[in-house]
């Protein structure tokens, strides 16, 4: 298989790369993208999460200053200005970073909305899948297909 070769790769127009193993798909591409985050991660000095490896500290001066969430190639962090705007800058420098959401985003197939309560000034953030509860279709069962707990599913309403 020949590919036209990506601007990231530098070479001169007009040239194709000849693939002698697949560029996408491989059963170990997660976890290598996985520890290249985990060596960023580190290297800035953020602290894993014992119970949850996606999630990362940032403590200084004893006090926690910055919180990242990492899901496959979704980020979702919080924290001073001055540590957000640090970990940007290096995320961008080691990867090609798309763009940031503030506010109203989605995160691994979460709707995440913030505001804040007027009367009290109060930060909410409301969670939700209302999206994707709404792309899912309506199966037709039958009367007598619907009365019963028992009835095996058919490969139709499977398929559905």
């Amino acid at each position: 298989m020949y590919v036209c070769p990506p601007p990231q790769a530098h070479v001169p127009d007009g040239l194709l790369l000849e693939l002698h193993e697949c560029a996408y798909g491989l059963k170990d591409a997660p976890r290598r993208l996985y520890e290249a985050v985990l060596a960023l991660l580190l290297s800035l000095g953020y602290i894993r999460c014992e119970l949850y490896h996606g999630l990362f500290f940032y403590y200084f001066g004893g006090r926690l200053i910055f919180v990242i969430a990492a899901h496959v190639d979704d980020f979702l962090d919080s924290g001073m200005v001055t540590e957000v705007a640090r970990f940007e800058t290096a995320l961008r420098q080691a990867f090609d970073a798309g763009p940031v959401t503030f506010g109203t985003l989605a995160f691994a197939g979460l709707h995440v909305v913030t505001d804040a309560d007027p009367s009290s000034g109060t930060l909410i953030i409301t969670v939700n899948q209302d999206h994707y509860l709404a792309a899912i279709a309506t199966v037709s069962v039958p009367a007598a297909r619907s009365s019963t707990n028992a009835a095996a599913v058919s490969s139709a309403e499977l398929t559905q």
